[in-house]
């Protein structure tokens, strides 16, 4: 003999689970993404100062991240800018030289965190009325006009495949442990264990 009262309940339960999932996971998709979100920009600055001689300060102030909501459940990280002066990198001289010291050699500067390369014919200055500081170079023989040494962009830095591969998994991976997580916390505030 079945007994049909028990499984009406045990199926009013389970309806009532799928309801709860169901409300569930738009909640706990919303938190989990903007994690991931923050993880990756994060993570993406530290592989970027792994391969290049730059400090995080200059890839994080271009980079945007944009927050997932209910309504737009996505997550949008957007690195932009220009090529960077060479000086936003490690050179050596870092600064204008002392005019009673004698002029170094040669400037050299590390793009790439394989060593310190040369770079001949740069030298290191303050232009304009801001005085910018850069690596320029002559653009000919004559003392004037001087052009700016300029290194990659951080799209570029970033867009490395064998960053932005490593990006592809650590996203991927971060991202079920972070919606396993807030989907048991959405849970237990549901009553469900």
């Amino acid at each position: 003999m079945i007994d049909a009262k028990a499984d009406v309940a045990e199926l009013r339960i389970a309806g009532r689970r799928i309801k709860v999932l169901k409300e569930t996971l738009p909640r706990a998709m919303v938190p989990a993404l903007n994690r991931v979100g923050q993880q990756v920009k994060t993570r993406a600055s530290r592989k970027v100062r792994e391969t290049y001689d730059i400090k995080a300060k200059e890839i994080n102030q271009r980079v945007t991240l944009r927050r997932s909501t209910k309504d737009s459940m996505i997550t949008d990280l957007r690195w932009r800018g220009g090529n960077l002066p060479i000086i936003k990198f490690r050179t050596n001289p870092n600064k204008p030289r002392d005019p009673m010291k004698p002029p170094p050699k040669v400037l050299r500067a590390s793009v790439k965190r394989s060593g310190m390369k040369p770079v001949p014919g740069a030298f290191v200055t303050k232009v304009g009325r801001g005085e910018h500081l850069g690596v320029f170079k002559r653009a000919g023989r004559r003392r004037l006009p001087i052009r700016e040494v300029m290194g990659p962009a951080v799209p570029v830095m970033v867009n490395n495949p064998e960053i932005i591969d490593d990006l592809e998994t650590f996203a991927r991976d971060t991202l079920d442990r972070r919606l396993d997580h807030e989907m048991t916390r959405q849970l237990k505030k549901e009553g469900f264990e």
